[in-house]
């Protein structure tokens, strides 16, 4: 790979990852803005976390923030970046003992959206709910 390919391809990664970012950013403002309550609990683990790091902001105390990252998680499963993610299949399948192959170059969609609001996976599917 050449240098000038290199150094498109990290353009790329910045541009895809800052779109995804903002939207993520914008989905949980929104949760927050929705969800006062929740908000103040995002905001008191927050708080306590600094505490303990006298002000800092460092690795651990980002790690340390459970409500938070079930928060930002919860926030995906309502509003997911993408609704549905394709990928090719690389080789033939066989699903089971259903009988049925999924061959090689099929290009198959994965329905994300409908899996994050399937009752089965998540009861009461529509409700924000970090706490699950």
């Amino acid at each position: 790979m050449s240098q000038s390919e290199l150094v498109a391809q990290c353009v790329n990664f910045f541009v895809a990852g800052f779109d995804a970012n903002v939207a993520a950013l914008g989905h949980a403002s929104y949760m927050m803005a929705l969800h006062p309550d929740k908000q103040e609990r995002v905001h008191q683990e927050l708080v306590e976390a600094l505490e303990k790091t006298n002000g800092e902001l460092t690795y651990e105390a980002l790690q340390s923030l459970k409500y938070m990252d079930s928060f930002i998680s919860e926030t995906f499963r309502i509003l997911p970046a993408a609704v549905k993610i394709e990928r090719e299949c690389a080789q033939d399948y066989a699903l089971g003992e259903t009988g049925i192959t999924i061959p090689k170059g099929m290009l198959l969609s994965i329905p994300v959206y409908c899996i994050h609001r399937d009752p089965e996976w998540f009861p009461d599917p529509e409700k924000f709910d970090p706490e699950r």
